[in-house]
């Protein structure tokens, strides 16, 4: 099981491959639920945090997007939480929203494309949708996607587990069963890379980080 952002995991240094998504640093003897903690501000875009830490505590560093929920103005100027390393994360932001923030798809229904206004968050998004369409579209169709179910049904959070075991090991990144970053799961899927073996409510196989 993998550190949730509302299931009060500490908060979590980003692997690598989030450079596409933003730069990061990964220990390879660092699993994804022993992760090193870090002194980052509540709601930070660049931390994981938990709503019911009370040792979280808003410093100079630019907890912005606690700033803009006190102004009022968040919608319109929301970033991405950066230290995402993971599909469950990924989707609790965008169809949930994290502790104490909008959902991606709130902000998405009330102002459009309009509250991604600079070009990196432009960018981060699209790969995040790449994701996260991919999920909508196993809980829409399984079958497009080998998985036999009762009555072709699925719930979101188990096409969540079908995503996330494929960025854990339920790949062929270019040859090798990977465990994947976020950077690499969405070129897994924008290069059509995945297969229909890849598709599993069960890992199949845990992959290893590799940087290709």
């Amino acid at each position: 099981m993998h550190a949730s952002i509302l299931a009060g995991d500490p908060r979590i240094k980003p692997e690598p491959g989030l450079s596409d998504f933003e730069n990061g640093e990964y220990d390879g003897n660092e699993s994804d639920e022993n992760a090193t903690t870090r002194n980052l501000p509540l709601n930070n875009p660049d931390s994981v945090s938990n709503a019911d830490d009370s040792n979280n505590q808003l410093d100079g560093t630019g907890n912005e997007n606690d700033i803009r929920n006190r102004r009022g103005c968040v919608g319109t100027s929301y970033k991405l939480n950066r230290a995402i390393q993971n599909v469950t994360d990924a989707a609790r932001e965008y169809f949930e929203g994290l502790p104490g923030q909008p959902s991606v798809l709130s902000l998405e229904r009330r102002y459009g494309s309009t509250w991604r206004r600079s070009a990196k968050e432009r960018t981060l998004f699209t790969k995040r949708m790449t994701i996260i369409k991919r999920i909508i579209d196993i809980k829409d169709d399984p079958s497009k996607y080998g998985l036999s179910l009762p009555e072709n049904k699925i719930s979101r959070n188990q096409a969540i587990k079908v995503v996330e075991n494929i960025r854990l090991g339920n790949n062929t990144f270019k040859g090798h069963h990977c465990r994947l970053s976020m950077s690499q799961l969405y070129e897994y899927f924008s290069k059509k890379m995945d297969k229909l073996e890849d598709y599993s409510l069960t890992l199949k196989r845990r992959g290893k980080p590799r940087r290709i």
